[in-house]
């Protein structure tokens, strides 16, 4: 009786939502990711029950300018309640190259692609001539899933079920978090405000295979761990043409990053569902121009899933990694030193960033190493000595 009046309940009125969706362009730190809150509000406010219930919709300040957005359907039945978990920030489309101003018009960019079919992979060949997909950016990560998130809260109001729903969107998820950081406190809020029960937490992210080739079809129960040790390389600056008068940062930084991605010392198994190996996110050089002194600070971030294991336990054995590495490192560089019959500079070594704090501690002072640190580093909670720093400093 209801489904006259549903404005999404047929698939041509869901692709038409996501394409528009889509076109509202979020890319992660643009002005589109902050607009975006205020759209899908919008589009929320379309729906009978949140017209009567705009109260219903709360923005969650996840930092400059961004909101989550949580939207409860309320069903006065129960306490239960399941939550509709969504991010809606994207990241960026410089890999289209002259196809980028069709990214966020999935339509047009799918019309595109049929003329340059020889072009995509062969596995995309196939699902192009299929006609059963559609391509852009954001399109599959993942504003399908939250546009199948609206028909739900559509169907559960116009249908009365005595459940309720949390529509959960977010931004900053391809990078800091910052929206799901909010959107706990702003759950929790609205749990105590409604005498909400959350009972599951549904996840519309897109289902990835678990390997090259796998043509496999996978829900995901549960969840596991993250954790991102990272080292900072300080090397000793040089002039390009006396280039063993020093050692970049990038030099170490090559070794240790070797061995860190693919490695099987940091893969957990636990019912038969195994972590992906870690792999390095985020390698880069902390000079601030271009100059022909060499690079002799480096960062590198790695990316390590857990399950049982815990930050102590994966942090013994990325120092562990990091000593081989850097042992590796120094016998190949006073190898090259002996060929080229230089003096070698000295040896690496290898400090946790609890050992570096106690050693500057001693030599400057605890109230000096604490100006140094609200100096350089913004204090928040990610930022706080209440915490571990996943840090190897070398």
């Amino acid at each position: 009786m209801e489904q006259k009046n549903m404005k999404w309940n047929e698939p041509e009125a869901l692709q038409d939502l996501l394409c528009e969706v889509v076109s509202w362009q979020s890319r992660t730190g643009t002005q589109g990711e902050i607009d975006f809150s205020y759209k899908i509000k919008e589009k929320l406010l379309e729906l009978p029950y949140f017209q009567t219930n705009n109260s219903h919709i709360h923005f969650h300040d996840a930092g400059k300018g961004r909101n989550a957005v949580t939207a409860l359907y309320h069903s006065g039945e129960a306490n239960k309640t399941i939550v509709l978990i969504s991010h809606f920030d994207t990241v960026h489309t410089e890999e289209f190259g002259a196809l980028k101003d069709l990214a966020f018009h999935p339509k047009a960019l799918t019309e595109a692609f049929k003329e340059r079919i020889k072009e995509l992979p062969l596995d995309a060949q196939e699902d192009l001539r299929s006609g059963d997909y559609l391509f852009g950016r954001g399109t599959m990560d993942m504003k399908m899933g939250l546009v199948l998130h609206l028909h739900l809260l559509e169907i559960a109001s116009l249908e009365k079920w005595p459940i309720n729903l949390v529509l959960l969107t977010v931004p900053d998820e391809e990078v800091g978090s910052a929206g799901m950081r909010a959107a706990v406190d702003g759950l929790n809020t609205i749990s105590e405000q409604y005498d909400l029960e959350y009972t599951l937490f549904l996840n519309s992210e897109p289902s990835f295979s678990q390997k090259p080739q796998d043509e496999n079809y996978y829900i995901y129960s549960g969840t596991i761990g993250k954790i991102m040790p990272s080292a900072l390389f300080y090397g000793r600056e040089t002039h390009a043409g006396e280039p063993l008068s020093g050692m970049t940062g990038h030099y170490m930084a090559s070794y240790l990053t070797k061995e860190m991605e693919f490695n099987p010392d940091f893969a957990e198994e636990v019912y038969g569902e195994k972590t992906p190996l870690p792999i390095c996110l985020k390698n880069y050089d902390l000079k601030e121009d271009y100059s022909t002194q060499t690079s002799h600070h480096t960062a590198a971030l790695y990316n390590v899933f857990l399950m049982k294991k815990n930050a102590a336990e994966i942090m013994e054995i990325f120092k562990n990694v990091a000593l081989n590495a850097m042992e590796a490192c120094q016998k190949d560089y006073e190898t090259i030193c002996k060929r080229e019959n230089v003096e070698p500079l000295g040896n690496i070594n290898v400090l946790e960033y609890g050992e570096l704090v106690t050693y500057a501690n001693e030599k400057l002072s605890e109230v000096k190493v604490e100006k140094i640190k609200r100096k350089f580093y913004k204090i928040t909670d990610l930022m706080n000595e209440k915490y571990r720093f996943n840090f190897v400093i070398i």
